[in-house]
């Protein structure tokens, strides 16, 4: 299976599961959807930065030298697509299910502003995990060639 594939199908299925909650917790305490909807926007997000920070750390780990490793963008890129059109269709598709609140768009909105929304919910907190990574990683490699220096 292809990693971006995965990973689509993986932050496709996290933002099913978090709409559905979040679907529950405003029927359940309608005056204080707000603070559901930030904490469980906060729960994508942190997911998508984490797995792409992963993603680049272990690419590094692969390619110490950070030349010839993934395209991570592309990726990422192909795998937000994925999982935004995928969760839309599951996202219209349960709200059809009674006493099931996903929000209650209509399917032309889940996969055209929904999906570009959820697009953007995952690939922007991936692209600045991998970036944190990147640059983590060159400052250890940085500290590592000044010891080197100072040592000879």
């Amino acid at each position: 299976m292809n990693s971006w594939l995965l990973r689509g199908l993986g932050l496709a299925l996290v933002h099913v599961v978090i709409r559905v909650v979040l679907g529950f917790a405003i029927a359940q305490w309608p005056l204080h959807g707000s603070i559901a909807r930030f904490a469980l926007f906060a729960v994508v997000v942190v997911i998508a930065g984490v797995w792409g920070y992963a993603d680049a750390k272990a690419d590094r780990r692969d390619f110490p030298s950070g030349r010839g490793g993934a395209d991570l963008t592309i990726g990422w890129l192909c795998a937000s697509a994925l999982g935004a059109v995928a969760a839309g269709i599951a996202c219209w598709v349960i709200g059809h299910f009674p006493k099931i609140d996903t929000g209650g768009e209509g399917l032309i909105f889940e996969l055209t502003s929904g999906a570009a929304w959820t697009l953007l919910l995952i690939f922007i907190p991936a692209m600045i995990g991998i970036g944190i990574s990147h640059f983590l990683a060159r400052r250890h490699e940085n500290h590592e060639s000044e010891r080197t220096t100072a040592s000879v």
